[in-house]
């Protein structure tokens, strides 16, 4: 069970384990955490790292327009290294999942309270837990989500999602 530093135990130290992508699915996330994710692997000269996140709550609440063109921003300025996709669907996802692949492998699994927000990610700000989960069973559950998703990009998603302000 992890409760402290999650930031490097969950986003950074399994990159330095031999790590090269990161699937996550969860009821809420930020473009800012997803920058600053991207910004400190980038500053380990990690450019390498793939993330494909699904935001779960979306299909019952929507996201904020700021979040929404964040995230659209850093799909194009990271050239298929980063996805975001909302989940379009009932019934919402309010789960948190953290699985790093190596070369499509499952290698490292996560589940517990932290959304990929700054907020979730700085312990003096808010307490969250995350522990260790199988893998295979984490790798089914992502893939039983892509289905029903719709890429942040993609000229439908303000169709089919709430965009607000």
């Amino acid at each position: 069970m992890i409760t402290n530093n999650l930031f490097n135990h969950i986003l950074i130290d399994p990159v330095q384990n031999g790590s090269n992508k990161l699937l996550i699915v969860l009821g809420y996330a930020t473009s800012a955490m997803a920058f600053h994710h991207l910004t400190e692997l980038n500053n380990l000269g990690r450019t390498d790292i793939e993330i494909k996140l699904i935001i779960g709550m979306s299909s019952a609440e929507g996201i904020s327009v700021s979040n929404h063109n964040g995230f659209k921003q850093i799909v194009n300025d990271n050239g298929g290294r980063f996805q975001c996709s909302y989940r379009t669907s009932a019934p919402p996802a309010h789960s948190k999942m953290y699985l790093w692949m190596a070369n499509d492998e499952p290698r490292l699994s996560f589940l517990g309270s932290a959304n990929y927000t700054q907020t979730a990610f700085n312990e003096r700000r808010q307490k969250e837990i995350l522990t260790e989960c199988n893998n295979r069973d984490a790798l089914a559950y992502f893939e039983s989500m892509v289905n029903d998703s719709i890429y942040c990009e993609h000229p439908d998603s303000e169709n089919m999602i709430q965009i607000f302000n």
